[in-house]
């Protein structure tokens, strides 16, 4: 279960802001789990030794393909998180929040673009 937690850490990770916080996918919120950063450290707590090649040193893209998402980094903070996923659920396509192709942005560790997120 340990290696899950750690797999699960590493997306929340490529999905979260420069900030450490969660992007506004489908129905995301502030405040309702810990965020990326306190995972991390627990992951620590649990053994991983962390990503040593983190510093990013020109632009690397990464596709999550399971989940349908995409991620751009590239240096001074800049992160694009894209939603390439399919409509779905497919017996209930309204559940999509019409975000299909939706992103968020950072620019220099700031939020610039974002979803709605839920209210």
């Amino acid at each position: 279960w340990v290696k899950c937690f750690v797999s699960g850490i590493d997306w929340l990770e490529a999905m979260s802001h420069p900030d450490g916080d969660v992007s506004f996918f489908n129905d995301a919120a502030f405040g309702i789990s810990p965020n990326s950063n306190d995972l991390k450290s627990y992951s620590l707590l649990l053994g991983d030794e962390g990503d040593k090649n983190s510093s990013i040193k020109s632009l690397r893209g990464t596709l999550l393909e399971q989940s349908g998402y995409a991620v751009v980094e590239w240096p001074a903070c800049h992160k694009l998180l894209v939603d390439l996923a399919h409509v779905g659920p497919d017996y209930q396509p309204g559940h999509a929040h019409a975000d299909t192709l939706s992103c968020e942005l950072s620019l220099f560790g700031c939020r610039v673009l974002v979803n709605s997120g839920t209210s």
